[in-house]
């Protein structure tokens, strides 16, 4: 899959993201408040669609997206309705039943509609038919619809990474009986290349004794972290689980998982997703510096580059080493006017004429833009 452009309208805030484009690689960069977290909300947005997952800030919301997928050209549209009385007091008490009216949907392949949602029915593959639910998608509805399949699964490889996921205390052990479950099974390729939690995946890699893949990780871990020695799962009697251990310089006993900086954490399950998710997967990272520390940076971006031809990455950031080490024609600058979000690429402000003052140009570019308003 690759995400061609989004666009955005909160109807009810006023929030607007104007339709911007993506390459392989995308550097969302911008001032704090700019709205870089928001566009990748955005396609979020999406992938929770998919999974079911109708949320209250949907309501009165209007999105669209284009994407590829296995060189078709799709494009989907969805204009949700307000919340009713009942939805308010549901939110009032925290109750999880949302309901979120979908008014419109559109789904085109190479810009043939494959299904129609309006008012009064819908239009699916050419034919009326009657008004189903009013409170799911499409792409819910004929989730046995060969095409929807593919937009669901397509959406399973869109990962998300952001200063706010869960820390290594957060990750439960593995039971015992789930990797016994995996070390009696066959191929477990479809276990590694979906949306498995990487930490899951590491362990069943080492269960199935798939040690190339495993040791790679571990290698290219132990690079980025020069103290690192060893990693490896290990059961846990207490518990009766499977651990994760780090083994580290000049440190008596083996590290616990749960004890790992965030960073360490973060850049560990990156790699994981890298060395087994399919190729045509999307990593969206949101503000990359703060997601795997800012020791590690080099190494990170150097493993993002070299990726790009398999995967797409979509990240935020405004750190200088980032911004100078991604190339400027990857450059997405974000900026907020009111409520309304803009993203350009660099070269339509005319930045970057050269790598060694493209830098000094953006911020020369962000204080001007400051002063004007």
């Amino acid at each position: 899959m690759k995400i061609n452009w989004i666009e955005y309208e909160n109807i009810r805030t006023g929030l607007k993201i104007n339709r911007l484009s993506f390459n392989d690689l995308t550097l969302l960069v911008g001032v704090s408040g700019a709205g870089k977290t928001n566009i990748l909300d955005g396609i979020g947005f999406f992938k929770k669609i998919v999974q079911r997952e109708y949320t209250w800030d949907m309501f009165e919301t209007a999105l669209g997206m284009s994407f590829e997928i296995e060189g078709n050209e799709y494009e989907w549209h969805i204009k949700f309705g307000k919340e009713s009385v009942q939805d308010y007091e549901n939110k009032i008490e925290d109750k999880g039943n949302i309901k979120v009216p979908v008014l419109e949907e559109l789904l085109l392949i190479d810009n043939y509609p494959h299904f129609k949602k309006q008012h009064d029915g819908i239009m699916y593959k050419g034919t009326k038919i009657p008004g189903l639910s009013h409170t799911m998608s499409c792409i819910n509805l004929f989730e046995g619809d060969d095409i929807v399949k593919k937009v669901s699964t397509a959406f399973e490889y869109v990962l998300m990474y952001s200063t706010y996921s869960e820390q290594p205390e957060q990750i439960a052990p593995l039971p015992r009986e789930a990797v016994d479950r995996i070390k009696a099974s066959g191929d477990i390729s479809n276990i590694l290349q979906g949306d498995s939690h990487p930490y899951a995946k590491l362990c069943f890699l080492q269960a199935k004794q798939e040690n190339e893949i495993f040791e790679d990780i571990k290698q290219v871990y132990c690079d980025i972290f020069k103290t690192v020695e060893d990693l490896y799962f290990e059961l846990d009697k207490n518990t009766n689980a499977y651990v994760l251990y780090q083994a580290e310089k000049d440190v008596p006993a083996p590290i616990r998982y749960e004890s790992l900086s965030s960073g360490m954490f973060k850049v560990l399950l990156l790699l994981t997703n890298i060395f087994t998710c399919r190729e045509g997967s999307v990593f969206l990272i949101d503000e990359f510096e703060n997601s795997f520390g800012v020791n590690c940076l080099e190494e990170v971006v150097e493993i993002v580059q070299d990726n790009e031809d398999m995967f797409q990455f979509i990240i935020t950031s405004h750190h200088p080493y980032i911004i100078n080490n991604v190339d400027i024609t990857d450059w997405s600058v974000v900026e907020r006017k009111g409520s309304v979000i803009t993203a350009r690429p660099a070269k339509e402000l005319k930045i970057g004429s050269t790598r060694h003052d493209a830098f000094f140009e953006l911020i020369n570019y962000w204080d001007y833009e400051e002063n004007s308003i």
